[in-house]
């Protein structure tokens, strides 16, 4: 019986150590999955600590940018075209300067009296844009200027400044001259006329009341007949018959004069009388 026991124990062992070294081996294979993680979040960080946004340059800033191909600003009313700066057609480069105008290409005076408008129609102090052109305004006879303004004396009919403050014309800005009032209801004067007629004041601005009568002094002038001989010269520097000329300081007012004769000047158009012919000079001979 003793041999039996003994090879009961040794089995029993045998057992024991097997599943002991099965047990290591399970120690030795099994994850440890805290330092798994671990692992994994390391690689990770790595990856992103490698990276780093683009940084931003001149070329991704909104005010450095320029056309394709244009290394610079292109200036002076050029335009970017490939890899040059060019003119567009019909364009002044450089722009045009102060009192200056493009047209087709070329520059050109602008905003004086006779010149083409300025850009926006705009004209300089004394006259306005009218058919693309400036001409003088302001005066009676004359375009109004801008804001329907007139020079004073004159009020703004339509587009024309038409003279104003006397009885029977427009009143100016609701006031007439003298004695006479401006009536609400029609924007006239009214009453009894204190100017124009011989012997008194000019009516603004510098007019008479008739044809036969010529305001006489630029300033506080008064009305005076005219067109006779050795009188003042009549309005447009015209006189009463074909026998006389306005001869004489032509802006001061002028005097009618006998012409057409021999030694005399030549009467209003070159002509002569009497057989005389008109001579370079004036002169009939």
């Amino acid at each position: 019986m003793r041999p039996r026991s003994s090879a009961v124990r040794l089995v029993l062992c045998v057992v024991v150590l097997w599943a002991s070294n099965l047990l290591g081996c399970s120690a030795l294979v099994a994850p440890d999955t805290s330092r798994l993680h671990d692992d994994v979040d390391a690689a990770m960080q790595s990856e992103v600590d490698a990276w780093s946004p683009m940084r931003p340059d001149a070329a991704t800033r909104p005010d450095a940018w320029q056309m394709p191909g244009c290394s610079a600003p292109c200036t002076d009313g050029t335009v970017c075209d490939g890899t040059s700066c060019v003119c567009p057609p019909d364009a002044c480069c450089p722009v045009c300067g102060t009192n200056e105008t493009c047209t087709f290409g070329s520059c050109v005076s602008c905003g004086n009296d006779g010149d083409a408008c300025c850009d926006g129609g705009a004209c300089n102090a004394g006259t306005t844009c009218v058919a693309g052109s400036c001409t003088a305004c302001g005066g009676v006879g004359e375009a109004c200027c801008d804001g329907n303004q007139c020079d004073p004396g004159g009020a703004c009919n339509g587009l024309t400044c038409d003279a104003c403050g006397e009885v029977g014309q427009a009143c100016c800005e609701g006031t007439c001259n003298g004695d006479a009032t401006c009536s609400p209801s029609d924007g006239q004067c009214h009453g009894t006329s204190t100017c124009g007629a011989e012997g008194q004041a000019c009516c603004i601005p510098n007019s008479c009341s008739s044809t036969d009568l010529v305001c006489q002094g630029v300033v506080g002038g008064m009305c005076v007949q005219c067109g006779a001989q050795g009188q003042p010269c009549c309005s447009g520097n015209s006189c009463n018959n074909g026998t006389l000329s306005c001869q004489g300081s032509i802006a001061g007012g002028g005097t009618c004069n006998p012409c057409g004769l021999a030694g005399q000047r030549c009467c209003t158009g070159g002509h002569c009388r009497d057989g005389a012919t008109c001579r370079t000079g004036g002169m009939c001979a």
